[in-house]
């Protein structure tokens, strides 16, 4: 049962004031890791000191309660500052959510309940923390995703700088969502990773003139230069699918099986937008989507458009009449003393898929083209608008006043004249004319600087009118954010430490959160997956954190329990 653990796992410590526990745990590893040596540690020597030699183990396992006042939470956050610091599993003696989040932010990789240890859970538990161990040290060690990927900005100048007949290729995984829930971000991450540098292989392998991003959690962006045309944007299309299929992403001597969609889009006038040429890509990529298996579509004439658009509009019709939505909620958590205006403890990000008739979701990447391309995105937008006030209002009743929902608008708002009187008429409707104090706007970085004044102008009144606060989102590092604030203060700042697969340097992210304090802004980092990656945001001293590591997205909300860590 243990043989890929055994070839690296030589010898685990066990840190437990019960000698009957540890015996169990010496003869639990006996059966499933025979090879490995279990040394059972001295409580009474104490916390181990600084110098302390960590390399002899692979494996600690800690528990909660050491007695005579000690705990594991403080030994492993005094201990995992070392570099040789091993994989750690944290033993508690209940579900005590505070206790396995705390766990995680100081240096475990797993926990275990010491109530419900078997055998199996034990090895798989140890498999999960020494394989995240691994990987959490590959990690901290690198900033870029791979050779040949260039970041964003530096990618949409290059297509600024295209000419006529150069191609523009977006590549995205099928199914993300489920990969994502089924293998973890880490493994997930790793086969987009992979997939970037197999497009990177095929570039130089067959002297295509070109560069490639990661231009998203799931996706890829490729530009072909030199006047290409579609033939041999089908060429490559298809020399990419063929690459993938004889190149498959393996860990640890199993295969991820995945496929992709390729859109592409030819630049065919002199004069071009290449936020057009974008969305032509994507329309060809949710063509490719109706394909099975690694699938392309090179976008041509408008017919080719309107079917994919008549595609996912028929199935999003009277999506909103019918209230075929599933709204999901992330938990974000306080881990300062810093205090909003306000004062709400219970934060949440609020998301939307929509349901086709086929009773299907679709998620955001592919529902919101189409509704950009009828001119829906309007009613997304008060949908989701009234359905923050309605929850709220619904959470009030219940006199849980300290709940507050973030929410996106999209572009078409800050252009929409009659959006102020009509979220006015529907305040007056309420019997809560204070609710607007519980919504937060997000805006993305992006978005801001293009819309900058109507964004502006519109944030403003509906602050100074019913006191929303309002958040800037994607920040990619300081300067960009203290250019924003100079023309409006956010009450938030978000940033994702690896948002569209650039790395935030942790020197970086301490820059963000030192130039959002001096603007009265509290800090937001969004996406952590990871132990180590929790430890690093709250070390930059941000005050709020959210991602999978805390809470997976919820149908509902919990806001009669106040997280803490």
């Amino acid at each position: 049962m243990g043989a890929s653990a055994a070839s690296f796992i030589n010898s685990i410590l066990l840190i437990d004031d019960s000698n009957d526990y540890c015996n169990l745990l010496v003869n639990y590893f006996k059966s499933i890791l025979p090879d490995a040596k279990a040394v059972v540690y001295n409580i009474d020597d104490g916390c181990p000191e600084t110098d302390y030699d960590w390399k002899q183990y692979q494996l600690v396992i800690i528990d909660y309660d050491l007695g005579n006042g000690e705990n594991g939470l403080d030994w492993i956050r005094a201990c995992a500052a070392s570099n040789d610091f091993p994989a750690a599993i944290m033993l508690t003696g209940k579900a005590d959510q505070d206790v396995i989040v705390k766990a995680f932010r100081y240096g475990a990789q797993d926990f275990l309940h010491k109530n419900e240890l078997t055998k199996i859970l034990l090895f798989e538990s140890v498999q999960r923390a020494t394989k995240q161990h691994r990987e959490e040290q590959v990690k901290s060690d690198t900033i870029t995703l791979s050779a040949h990927i260039y970041n964003k900005s530096r990618f949409l100048k290059k297509v600024e700088e295209a000419s006529k007949g150069d191609v523009v290729l977006v590549v995205e995984v099928d199914d993300y969502q489920d990969m994502h829930d089924e293998f973890g971000i880490i493994t997930t991450d790793k086969v987009c990773s992979h997939i970037a540098k197999v497009i990177s292989n095929l570039l130089k392998t067959n002297n295509y003139e070109g560069v490639a991003i990661r231009s998203g959690d799931a996706a890829s962006a490729v530009l072909l230069k030199h006047r290409i045309d579609s033939v041999v944007a089908e060429k490559f299309s298809e020399e990419l699918c063929e690459a993938l299929t004889e190149n498959p992403y393996k860990e640890d001597s199993r295969q991820i099986d995945y496929t992709v969609s390729i859109g592409a889009a030819v630049i065919d006038i002199e004069n071009f937008d290449s936020e057009t040429v974008f969305i032509s890509a994507d329309v060809s990529c949710r063509i490719a989507r109706d394909k099975e298996g690694h699938s392309y579509a090179v976008y041509g004439d408008v017919k080719q458009r309107d079917k994919a658009t008549n595609s996912i509009s028929t199935q999003l019709e009277n999506v909103f009449i019918k209230n075929r939505i599933n709204p999901f909620f992330q938990h974000i958590v306080k881990v300062s003393d810093r205090q909003s205006l306000m004062r709400k403890e219970n934060l949440y990000t609020t998301r939307m898929n929509l349901v086709g008739k086929d009773g299907k979701e679709i998620s955001a990447d592919q529902y919101m083209p189409v509704l950009q391309e009828t001119n829906k995105l309007n009613t997304l937008d008060r949908w989701v608008i009234k359905f923050c006030i309605n929850r709220l209002i619904n959470e009030y009743k219940q006199n849980s006043i300290d709940t507050a929902l973030f929410m996106t608008l999209t572009s078409s708002s800050y252009q929409d004249k009659n959006l102020l009187n009509w979220f006015e008429k529907l305040i007056e409707n309420t019997d809560f004319p204070d609710i607007g104090y519980s919504l937060i706007i997000e805006i993305d970085v992006e978005k801001f600087l293009t819309f900058q004044n109507k964004a502006e102008k519109l944030i403003e009144q509906l602050r100074e009118k019913f006191g929303i606060s309002a958040a800037l989102l994607h920040v990619p590092n300081h300067s960009v954010l203290e250019q924003c604030m100079k023309h409006m203060h956010f009450e938030y700042t978000r940033f994702s430490p690896t948002f569209a697969g650039n790395e935030i340097s942790n020197t970086e992210m301490k820059e963000i959160v030192s130039t959002a304090h001096k603007n009265d802004s509290l800090v937001i980092a969004d996406k952590l997956e990871t132990g180590a990656s929790l430890a690093v945001a709250i070390d930059a001293g941000v005050d709020y954190v959210s991602g999978y590591i805390i809470q997976p997205p919820q149908e509902e909300l919990e806001s009669e329990e106040s997280f803490e860590i």
